[in-house]
C-alpha cells in the first residue's frame, strides 16, 4: 500500500504493519498502539525534516513493525556526519517527546498513566533504533563511519549481518520463553522485523537494478533479441535515480541533455554499469564524460 506524503515523497506500508496493529487491538492494547504509532510517525518525521534541512530528498518511507525505513535520494553522496545527523534526528525526537510527557505529567496536563505509556513507547523506540546494527539508526551511523575505512559495501554487509544476528537472538529468546510457558509476542515480531529489514539493506535499489541488467545480458545471449527503451534525461540526474528506470527483459539507452535541452551525450547500459561501479554518486552528465576503458590488443 502506498500513499503520497507531500510532493513526490511516498509512504509505503509493509503488509506486516497492519497485522501488528490488528493483533494489538485484539489484545485490547489500543491505547498502547496509539502511543506507538504517534512515537513512530514523529520519529520518522524527524528523519524527514533533518534530510530536507540538509537538502536531501526523501523518495519513500516504509512503515514496518517496530520501525520505519526512509529511502534517501543520493545517500551515497552523504558525508558520515550528514548521515549521522539524519539518523540521530529520529531518536532525538523520541527523547524530546519523552521529556515533554514527563513535564506535562508534572504540570497535571497528562495523567501519570498516560505519561508513563508515552514515555515508555518513545524510550523503547529510541533505544531500539540506537542499536549498532542495520536497519536501525545506530547501525546507519556505524556503517556510515565504518565505510570510510572498510568501504561502503563491506560496511553494509557487516552491519546488516549484525542486524540478522540480533533478529535471530530475539527469536531464540522468544522460543526459550515459550518453552518456559511465556509468550512474548514482541520478541517474535521484533526478531522477524530485524531479519527482514537487515536483509533488505543488502538488496538496495541500485543492487536490484544492476542485477536486472546482468540478467538482461544473459537473456539477450539466449534469445538473440530484446525490446528497447529510449529515455531523455537531465545531465544533473543522479545515477541512483536513473537506474530506477531500468526494467527486466528490456534494453535501455539514455540521451543526456543539459538545462537547455541540448544533447550532452548518450549513455548505454554498459556505461551506466561501469559508472555505478567505478564512481558511485555520480550524475548522468558525469557518466557520459567518463573515458572508455583502454582496449587490449593481442600482441603480434
Amino acid at each position: 500500500m502506498k500513499a503520497t506524503l507531500w510532493g513526490d515523497t511516498e509512504i509505503k506500508i509493509h503488509p506486516a504493519f497492519p497485522v501488528l496493529c490488528a493483533a494489538m487491538l485484539l489484545m485490547a492494547q489500543g491505547t498502547q498502539l496509539g502511543a506507538m504509532l504517534a512515537a513512530l510517525l514523529l520519529h520518522e518525521l524527524g528523519h524527514v525534516l533533518a534530510a530536507l534541512a540538509l537538502g536531501v530528498r526523501v523518495a519513500q518511507i516504509e512503515l514496518m513493525p517496530f520501525g520505519a525505513s526512509a529511502r534517501l535520494e543520493g545517500w551515497r553522496q552523504l558525508r558520515p556526519w550528514q548521515a549521522s545527523l539524519i539518523a540521530l534526528a529520529g531518536p532525538f525526537i523520541n527523547l524530546t517527546l519523552g521529556m515533554a510527557a514527563v513535564l506535562c505529567a508534572r504540570s497535571d496536563l497528562l495523567s501519570l498513566e498516560t505519561a508513563a505509556l508515552f514515555v515508555r513507547s518513545n524510550l523503547t523506540l529510541m533505544l531500539f533504533n540506537l542499536l549498532p546494527a542495520l536497519p536501525m539508526d545506530g547501525g546507519r551511523i556505524c556503517a556510515a563511519w565504518a565505510g570510510v575505512w572498510l568501504g561502503e559495501q563491506r560496511a553494509l554487509r557487516v552491519f546488516s549481518t549484525l542486524g540478522v544476528a540480533l533478529g535471530l537472538a530475539a527469536l531464540a529468546l522468544g522460543a526459550w520463553g515459550l518453552g518456559q510457558g511465556t509468550l512474548n509476542l514482541t520478541l517474535f515480531l521484533s526478531g522477524s522485523y530485524l531479519i527482514y529489514a537487515a536483509l533488505c539493506e543488502r538488496n538496495t535499489p541500485a543492487y536490484t537494478q544492476l542485477h536486472r541488467v546482468m540478467n538482461n545480458r544473459t537473456l539477450l545471449k539466449r534469445q538473440g533479441a530484446l525490446p528497447a527503451r529510449h529515455w531523455v534525461v537531465r545531465e544533473d540526474l543522479p545515477l541512483e535515480r536513473l537506474i530506477q528506470r531500468l526494467s527486466a527483459h528490456c534494453y535501455h539507452d539514455f540521451e543526456v541533455v543539459d538545462a537547455t535541452m541540448r544533447p550532452v551525450g548518450r549513455l548505454d547500459e554498459a556505461t551506466l554499469l561501469r559508472a555505478l561501479l567505478d564512481r558511485p554518486g555520480s550524475t548522468a552528465g558525469q557518466a557520459v564524460r567518463i573515458p572508455p576503458p583502454l582496449r587490449r590488443f593481442p600482441s603480434l
